[in-house]
């Protein structure tokens, strides 16, 4: 749908009219009429890092539940999610999933579309942010909502990282991202991890670190192949679900990835097979272990 936009177009050093206040999560936007890099507003600007936490998240509109055939369908709304780490997406990229012709199932590259809104929290303190034309990308990046541009800060880092994908059969999905970062550790750090906004009705899937659970973690360099990661997940449906690798990059691009059933006492290889395990409906976050060996 073409709009149209009457008005004097903002420039400039932009503050923020809400006061955010610590522990607290706020929808604000991007005010310009180009994009602007998630990477810029979180981390280099100052006073923004002094207040924010270093993840945002995108409401993705996918579709409602359906019956398909002699079975619901669970596709449904939810949000994307990026930090320095990465991005997970809110859906499979895949045209069946499509929405008024848009996939939602990109990854979002951390370019925040003009007047696109999205959430984040004050994690780090308390005051209002700002815009600042340094955060601002032009040509095609504002020309969809996820969008790749031009190299930034985050893309010259050292990353080695893994998506996972938790599915079943009539369309759920959840999405989680591990990374190997340069500059992370493996307690939380507020630019590498990202809580779980749990925003789906059906399933969540995420990796846990202490009592934390991610929806992206970034974990320390170098990457190890005896280093484990727990995972958990809740499901509001029970039945046959499917863990699976969807995609990979730097060294873990060849390295050999295994899934840990505690409850069948099996170790299985995702570099070679998809995983399928049955579940009751519940919350589960002591099942399964990411392993490397």
């Amino acid at each position: 749908q073409t709009l149209s936009f009457t008005g004097k177009p903002n420039n400039g050093t932009i503050t923020n009219s809400q006061y955010m206040e610590k522990d607290k999560y706020y929808l604000i936007g991007n005010p310009y009429p180009s994009a602007i890099h998630a990477d810029a507003f979180l981390y280099d600007n100052l006073n923004n890092r002094g207040i924010l936490g270093g993840t945002v998240y995108f409401w993705t509109h996918n579709t409602a539940i359906k019956l398909v055939g002699p079975k619901y369908a669970y596709v449904s709304d939810d949000y994307a999610s990026y930090n320095l780490t990465g991005g997970v997406a809110s859906a499979p990229s895949d045209p069946n999933h499509d929405v008024n012709g848009v996939d939602n199932g990109i990854k979002p590259t951390g370019y925040i579309g003009a007047g696109q809104s999205f959430f984040t929290s004050a994690e780090s303190g308390s005051g209002n942010v700002e815009f600042t034309n340094e955060m601002r990308f032009g040509g095609t990046r504002n020309s969809q909502f996820f969008k790749p541009g031009k190299t930034s800060k985050s893309g010259v880092m050292e990353k080695h990282r893994l998506w996972l994908n938790l599915t079943n059969a009539g369309g759920a999905f959840k999405q989680t991202l591990i990374g190997y970062i340069e500059g992370a550790t493996n307690r939380y750090d507020k630019i590498f991890d990202g809580l779980t906004y749990d925003g789906n009705s059906y399933i969540d899937f995420y990796s846990i670190n202490e009592t934390a659970s991610l929806t992206i973690q970034g974990r320390a360099l170098p990457f190890s192949n005896t280093d484990v990661v727990p995972l958990g997940y809740r499901s509001s449906v029970a039945g046959e679900f499917t863990i699976s690798i969807d995609q990979a990059d730097g060294a873990l691009a060849a390295q050999r990835v295994y899934l840990e059933d505690k409850q069948t006492g099996t170790i299985n290889e995702l570099t070679a097979k998809n995983y399928t395990f049955t579940t009751k409906a519940g919350t589960f976050k002591n099942r399964f272990v990411l392993r490397y060996s």
